[in-house]
Order: C-alpha cells, then structure tokens, then sequence
C-alpha cells in the first residue's frame, strides 16, 4: 500500500475515517518533533565531544611546547642533539596543526547546533556545552523496554490508525457495490 494512500476514490470519507487520519497527521507529527530534539541532543554531546576534544589538544600543544623549550635550552648549552631538537620541533608543529584542527572541529559543530535550534550563526557569543555526561553504569530492563515499545512507539500506533482506516475504507467500497433499492 502507498504510504500517502489517503482514500479510495469515490469513497466518502466518513467521520471516523477522518479521525483516524487526523490522528495518523498527529503521528508524523511526533514523529518529526521526536527526531529533531534527538537531532538537537546529538548536536549537543558532538559540540562536547568536540570541545574535549580542543581542550586536549591544546594541553598536548602546551606540553610539546614546553618540551622543545626544555631542548632549545639544552642546545644552548651543547647537551643537545640535533635528531631529538628536530623531533620535538616537529612533535610542536603536529600538535599546533591538531589545536587548530580541534578548533575548527569546534566551530562545524557549534554552527550544526545553532542551525538546529534556530540561533544565528553570528552573534557574537560562543557555545559551550554546561552539562557532563552521565557516568553512571546503565542497566537496562529489556522486558520493560519491549512492553514500553510495544505500548508507546508512535510508528506503530501510526500503522493501527493506518490499517484500521484502511479496513473502514474498505468496508465504504464494499457498501458502494451493493444496490440500495430504497
């Protein structure tokens, strides 16, 4: 069946079969609603993640940083070899590349964020995520999460409200083909 299968034509579309079609627009609804909060969320823990993300590279960057000073020194007072200074020098640059890098992951996902919630894209003020994420070791019921899905999933309320207008439909065509001698 055609998933935009509305009515059968030459079928009035009775009262109750305009309900449950009302009911299966209420349902897509949910559905896009649910989706873009779970978008939104995604969004958010990604901007986090990418936050961590720069905060670590920069304290790499810093402790590279530090180490090659610590060489140059060295070199300074003739302890140092020339393989170890070219090392760290590169060890320094790889680390500026990765913050600059973070950085820009930064900016991807904060403008992904703002896209979603509607904010504009320049408006002076940075995001940054204020909540950790849960630590706490998760156990989850699975005969509960069956019953909940099997109770509560919008997609299959959607598919009885689906069927059952179908079934009404049916049985308005059904009635059609019958002669009314009155």
């Amino acid at each position: 069946v055609n998933p935009s299968f509305g009515a059968i034509a030459g079928v009035s579309q009775g009262v109750v079969i305009a309900r449950i079609n009302q009911d299966i627009t209420l349902a897509d609804f949910e559905i896009v609603v649910r989706t873009a909060v779970q978008y939104i969320e995604n969004a958010y823990w990604d901007l986090y993640l990418t936050y961590r993300n720069y905060d670590t590279a920069v304290l790499a960057y810093k402790a590279a940083h530090e180490t090659l000073r610590i060489e140059l020194e060295k070199d300074a007072a003739g302890t140092s070899k020339q393989q170890d200074r070219e090392l760290l020098r590169d060890r320094y640059y790889e680390t500026m590349a990765n913050v600059q890098l973070s950085l820009n992951n930064i900016y991807r996902a904060e403008a992904e964020l703002r896209r979603l919630i509607g904010l504009p894209m320049n408006d002076g003020e940075f995001l940054r995520p204020s909540d950790e994420p849960s630590v706490a070791e998760f156990v989850p019921d699975w005969k509960a999460s069956l019953v909940t899905g099997m109770t509560e999933r919008v997609e299959l309320r959607r598919q009885k409200w689906q069927i059952k207008s179908l079934q009404l439909q049916l049985n308005a065509a059904r009635s059609l083909v019958r002669p009314q001698l009155d």
